[in-house]
């Protein structure tokens, strides 16, 4: 019998997600990938430069490390998102939003690109480790080749703990490709929980 295509991943590391900003997740521990379709690349390093538009670190190998076009970028020392809008050599990229210099950053692809055609499932969960801020949504989101495809919005009623999760089915093409997004108001940055930030995908038909 031929192997069904199924993904299940988490989030090696708890990190800070900007407010009111929609951030591609970083999940990148694959519990199983049974056809080995997801790319789980994160690249991490400091800048030693800046320009505009620009991420710089003159010790990365961006591209022998396989960073791709709509790659996220996490800006750990300032809690910040951008992504990757063009690969311009080993130690440069183009970015959204420019990246200052002396930053602490991660970039990764998290992207499952199907290898046969069909119907998918997929499921993004996620929890915030920090006090939710009350009266304000939480919304785990399933992105299609780089645009919306599913959303969910939870409400927070107290200042509390939080997780949200959202699942829906796509009909995939040979090469479509899925990706773990999230948007939150919250009031300020907040954390997420590696263990319980999830990206699943299984082929249905």
């Amino acid at each position: 019998m031929a192997k069904q295509a199924a993904l299940s991943a988490k989030a090696s590391a708890s990190l800070y997600y900007p407010t009111n900003v929609q951030c591609k997740l970083c999940i990148n521990t694959e519990n199983y990938d049974i056809q080995n379709e997801y790319n789980n690349v994160v690249v991490s390093g400091t800048t030693d430069s800046a320009a505009a538009l620009k991420l710089i670190d003159s010790t990365a190998h961006f591209q022998t490390g396989g960073v791709l076009v709509g790659a996220g970028v996490l800006n750990t020392t300032d809690k910040t998102y951008t992504y990757v809008t063009a690969v311009d050599s080993e130690t440069q990229l183009s970015v959204a939003t420019a990246v200052p210099n002396g930053k602490a950053y991660k970039v990764y692809n998290c992207r499952y690109t199907a290898s046969v055609a069909g119907v998918y499932l997929a499921v993004v969960m996620v929890y915030f480790t920090a006090a939710f801020l009350a009266n304000s949504y939480a919304s785990p989101r399933i992105f299609k080749n780089g645009g919306l495809s599913n959303l969910n919005a939870v409400h927070s009623a107290v200042d509390n703990y939080f997780g949200a999760v959202v699942l829906g089915t796509a009909q995939l093409a040979i090469n479509d490709y899925l990706e773990p997004f999230v948007y939150f108001e919250a009031g300020a940055s907040l954390e997420l929980m590696s263990t319980y930030t999830t990206f699943e995908v299984v082929k249905l038909t």
